[in-house]
């Protein structure tokens, strides 16, 4: 052993391959995918964090409170966007850049504690070629972000156990406050971080009151970091939320009856839901209109109540999200993995490589140093995280945060491997504690391949839709079709790509279709009525808009497109002289366009035409107050007796 690897230290042309390793295959992947529909246009969650980071940028960010998930992501998207526009390159350079940080903190973590720069390769180098590490870095999400997050976590918690100082404390306590800005669920680690920190601090300073320095310094970080999040919240709900609102509706993705305890389905929803979808299943339940808070809180109601109804069913889902935390294989979670993996062939090979490959090495390496301290954080560590996942829902993207803690501890099982192989004996124990661990994450547990054919074309289909390439969307609607005729939103969706290509008629039948298999399917009643809109035929489409508004009064299009159609009746009775029921319609309308000035100047309009000037001059001032510039109200005003 060299003298660089008793002090801990290597120099750095030892961890120069593993990150341009780590970098080639990232770049690789990336080229064999960037012709793909789905790896361009962005998925479910990509979509909502890009749309929620250009409304920040436009002075809408204060219609996101209280915070719906974690906030810290789309504002880090915002600024991205705010200097190169929505592109989908530099938001994966920013993963590149994080999968690289995670690299070199594995490397010298695991140097630290093996001394061996070999292991510390192997183990970073695990990594850097790891089937989901890859594959995030290409993702418009925070996985990256937040994998390279925990891995400074507890690399500077153990370094501050051993030698408590004020910056690995601060330092400790930033990356608490980053990862859980990315991943709420991570502030189940507060109590035990400050608690390590105050048990290292007594042991260095016992007798004296430093010990009450780092930790104290170590929380106030986490709190201060928090702060301006808790305080935005505050300011809405009236209410301490550390982070977000949504944890009510992904403990009912993970635990109610119908919970596949890996993917994000919304129990009667299905996958393709939205935060309209969410509210409507709440408020349903409720029986009355709910604050964001309060659907939050009823989804964790509705959730108790299924566990409470089927106990032994739920407690055979928590055994299996136990399973699945240390699975060899990855369960994707918007998008199935069997497409980046039908993209680019070393996919095949490089999601071989994951947390339950490496967890029979890090059972060796746990056994065979329980008594060093720093294995016992990092056990625990993943024990809490772990926990905190096995709350809700576990798939490759939300057990990520796991792999670098998992991968130093691989590294220290590898080294008792190769010191007894070398000896030429092997021990008993460790070939049980390889071969339980083995065992352990074997696929067939979960009775699940987390192949979602179906999904995968869908998905594929959608993307091409948003690209615009609308007869090879149909094309995957159609594959879909042959896998499950009944897949949620399918009909609805060949309808819109029909509808895009200007085959009306056919785009038709697929809407009603949509509604005879899902009769609640606001979206397929509101585009119904856009075909009817598109044909003249305005009280249809009033109908179908009604119906659709009825059905998810939060779905932006159907009061939108109601409240335009009611406008446009509304014109036409004025054409015809029938004043009282087009006030009717433009009264609808300004009901529902509750920022648009138009329904209060044609409201006043019809008041002109009965000689109510009083009135018109109101619904004038109303306008005015929506759109102080508005040049049609002004020049109104004017002419008024």
């Amino acid at each position: 052993m060299s003298e660089e690897e008793k002090k801990g230290k290597v120099p750095v042309i030892y961890l120069l391959p593993i990150v341009l390793l780590a970098i080639s295959v990232r770049i690789i992947y990336w080229l064999q995918a960037v012709d793909e529909a789905w790896f361009i246009a962005p998925g479910m969650d990509p979509a909502f964090y890009s749309t929620w980071a250009a409304d920040i940028l436009t002075g809408k960010g204060g219609s996101y409170l209280p915070f719906p998930r974690a906030p810290l992501y789309p504002y880090i998207l915002a600024f991205i966007q705010g200097i190169f526009g929505s592109v989908w390159l530099v938001p994966r350079l920013l993963n590149l850049v994080a999968d690289v940080v995670t690299v070199t903190i594995i490397f010298k973590f695991t140097q630290k504690i093996t001394l061996n720069r070999k292991i510390a390769a192997f183990s970073a180098g695990l990594f850097a070629i790891s089937g989901a590490g890859v594959y995030f870095s290409g993702e418009i999400l925070m996985t990256s972000l937040s994998t390279a997050a925990a891995a400074g976590l507890i690399y500077c918690l153990t370094l501050c156990w051993k030698k408590p100082a004020i910056s690995w404390a601060i330092g400790s306590g930033a990356l608490l406050a980053v990862l859980s800005l990315f991943r709420p669920n991570a502030l189940i680690l507060l109590p035990f971080t400050t608690a390590v920190i105050f048990a290292g601090a007594i042991r260095t300073f016992p007798g004296t009151k430093k010990y009450l320095i780092t930790p104290i310094a170590h929380f106030l970080t986490v709190l201060i970091l928090l702060s301006p999040v808790i305080i935005s919240n505050w300011s809405v709900s009236h209410r301490i939320i550390p982070v977000s609102s949504q944890g009510g509706v992904n403990f009912y993705i993970g635990n109610a009856s119908g919970a596949t305890g890996w993917s994000s389905e919304l129990p009667g929803i299905g996958a393709n839901w939205d935060d309209s979808d969410a509210i409507r299943l709440a408020e349903n339940d409720a029986g009355k209109s709910l604050t964001s808070i309060e659907v939050s809180n009823r989804f964790w109601q509705m959730s108790w109540r299924e566990i409470k109804s089927q106990p032994a069913e739920w407690m055979r889902l928590f055994l299996k999200k136990c399973l699945m935390l240390f699975n060899v294989r990855e369960a994707g979670n918007n998008r199935p993995l069997s497409l980046p993996k039908a993209t680019s062939p070393m996919m095949n090979i490089l999601f071989l490589i994951s947390i339950g490959s490496l967890l029979p090495f890090a059972v060796v390496g746990i056994v065979s140093n329980l008594k060093d301290g720093s294995v016992r954080i990092i056990l625990l560590f993943i024990a809490l995280l772990g926990a905190s996942l096995l709350l809700f829902f576990i798939n490759a993207r939300y057990r990520m945060p796991l792999f670098p803690a998992i991968a130093v501890l691989a590294g220290l099982g590898i080294k008792q491997l190769w010191e007894e192989s070398v000896k030429k004996r092997i021990r008993v124990r460790t070939l049980l504690l390889l071969t339980g661990s083995a065992v352990l994450s074997l696929p067939g547990w979960i009775g699940s391949d987390f192949g979602n054919p179906a999904q995968a074309y869908f998905i594929e289909g959608n993307a091409l839709l948003r690209t615009g390439d609308h007869r090879k969307a149909l094309e995957k609607f159609h594959r879909t079709l042959d896998e499950n005729p009944l897949y949620p939103e399918l009909h609805l969706n060949i309808g819109v790509a029909l509808l895009a290509t200007g085959d009306t008629l056919s785009a038709e039948k697929e809407f009603q279709q949509e509604l005879r298999i899902n009769p609640g399917c606001a979206k397929a009643e509101n585009n119904s009525g856009v075909i009817d809109e598109m044909r003249g035929q305005f009280k249809r489409a009033h109908q179908h808009y009604q119906r659709a508004f009825e059905l998810n009064r939060y779905l932006d299009d159907a009061w939108i497109n109601l409240g335009r159609i009611s406008m446009i009746i509304g014109d036409n009775y004025m054409l015809e002289g029938d004043f009282t029921t087009a006030k009717g319609h433009y009264q609808e309308a300004f009901e529902l366009l509750r920022d648009d000035p138009h329904p209060f100047y044609k409201l006043a309009l019809v008041y002109i035409a009965k000689g109510d000037f009083g009135s018109a001059r109101r619904y004038l001032d109303k306008a005015l107050e929506q759109d102080p510039s508005y040049k049609p109200a002004l020049d109104l005003l004017k002419n008024l007796p």
